[in-house]
């Protein structure tokens, strides 16, 4: 149950504790109780299986995979470390990618109940841990973090900002945040509204987000941005948006999505 005061004074010895370690006991009693009492009225169903006890079991959290391959951005053909290949190299052109698992199986059911209310806030919590502790054993991720990064999410349009509520990214890069110790600032705004990607070929997407995206002013403009999104597909949002970034005078550009597609 964690730090308990009353427990901590008896311990040392001390038979009439403070009046405030009672009253924090008992909050945090009730704290469980009522914690307890959700946890029964409105049990978690794995994602994966629908087993009752967490948003993903044992079983289906095994099977999460990390990625076989990751791709550069410029030129869509496997890269070493998801680092932008040196012949693709450009003053505007994306460093890199740092993904954390490969987009199949309990992973797109995970990714698809984040975009919904009731679940959006404790799968923020468990998305970003797990993205954490896959991140701090990437050596790109371990030298990039040296340099004092912000992190920014890739900003949804207006028009789905009001249909969701939300934007999952936005709220996944200040968890990522808080766990990184890493500042996470809604830098980039998005100034045209697009057509949904999912029916576009690579050259028509690129078509589709070009001059979406704006930076807001910043003084001073952080010299490392890693762009926050739930999942990489062509990788031409995160292009378009590194682009943005580059020529507002950002000198390096990470795109970390939580999953990429293989």
């Amino acid at each position: 149950m964690g730090f308990e005061p009353t427990r901590a004074y008896s311990a040392q010895g001390v038979s009439n504790p403070p009046q405030w370690t009672v009253l924090c006991d008992s909050s945090r009693l009730l704290y469980y109780n009522i914690v307890s009492i959700l946890d029964l009225l409105f049990p978690k169903y794995c994602v994966g299986c629908k087993k009752i006890g967490d948003y993903v079991c044992d079983a289906c959290f095994a099977k999460i995979a990390l990625p076989a391959s990751v791709p550069c951005l410029v030129c869509n053909r496997p890269s070493f470390s998801g680092i932008t290949h040196p012949g693709c190299k450009g003053r505007y052109a994306i460093n890199g990618v740092i993904p954390s698992v490969s987009y199949k199986g309990v992973v797109k059911k995970l990714i698809y109940a984040f975009k919904y209310k009731p679940y959006v806030s404790d799968l923020a919590v468990f998305i970003a841990s797990l993205m954490h502790e896959l991140l701090i054993q990437n050596p790109v991720w371990i030298s990039t973090v040296r340099t004092k990064p912000t992190l920014v999410p890739i900003p949804l349009s207006s028009q789905r900002l009001r249909n969701r509520g939300y934007n999952q990214s936005e709220i996944l890069a200040k968890e990522l945040g808080k766990l990184s110790r890493i500042d996470a600032s809604s830098l980039l705004l998005r100034v045209k509204d697009t057509a949904f990607q999912s029916k576009l070929d690579r050259k028509e997407r690129k078509k589709n987000v070009l001059g979406a995206f704006a930076m807001l002013d910043q003084d001073p403009i952080p010299k490392t941005v890693l762009l926050i999104d739930d999942i990489l597909t062509t990788g031409v949002t995160l292009f378009e948006a590194s682009s943005v970034c580059k020529k507002a005078g950002v000198q390096e550009v990470w795109a970390i999505p939580f999953a990429v597609e293989e």
